[in-house]
């Protein structure tokens, strides 16, 4: 018997290396879920800022002071077709569960794991690639709404600068 087997009084040998490998892998499986939980959170809130950009680019286009320049009416339409392609966007795709368990289910139980864990890693990749390009388009739609804001202001100083107004 070895001195492993003595201590733990358990019949079937762990060699501390193993154990290490099962530690390791739990270890770096909790954090990619911590990381895909955290990206799925930011995902959540890039889709309620989509929702408060389509809200904020209608109120602004029911606001235009006039009807003879549409620059800022475009312009706040643009920017809540941009939070509706928002909510349109794919955020990225998930770990098939059937196709995962027919793929490691013949897999040693530490071999399966970090295979596992290699695959939700891929899939947090794409989720942050795919946060990235959200949050560039969200940046873009805003960036719209308010040059769409600033038009119109300049358009309404103008217009009772030249007496058109009160």
């Amino acid at each position: 018997m070895t001195g492993w087997i003595r201590r733990t009084g358990r019949g079937t040998p762990r060699p501390p290396a193993l154990r290490a490998q099962r530690e390791l892998i739990t270890a770096l499986d909790a954090d990619v879920d911590r990381q895909l939980a955290a990206a799925e959170t930011a995902s959540a809130g890039i889709t309620t800022r989509a929702s408060v950009l389509i809200a904020a680019a209608g109120v602004t286009s029911g606001l235009q002071v006039s009807s003879a320049v549409v620059i800022p009416a475009v312009l706040a339409v643009l920017s809540a077709l941009v939070g509706v392609g928002l909510l349109l966007m794919r955020t990225a795709k998930e770990v098939p569960i059937l196709e995962a368990e027919e793929t490691f289910w013949a897999q040693p139980p530490v071999t399966a794991r970090r295979n596992i864990l290699h695959w939700k890693n891929g899939v947090l990749l794409e989720r942050e690639r795919s946060l990235y390009r959200r949050r560039a388009v969200l940046v873009v739609g805003f960036a719209l709404l308010a040059a769409s804001i600033s038009a119109d202001l300049v358009i309404s100083i103008v217009h009772v600068s030249c007496g058109g107004g009160e």
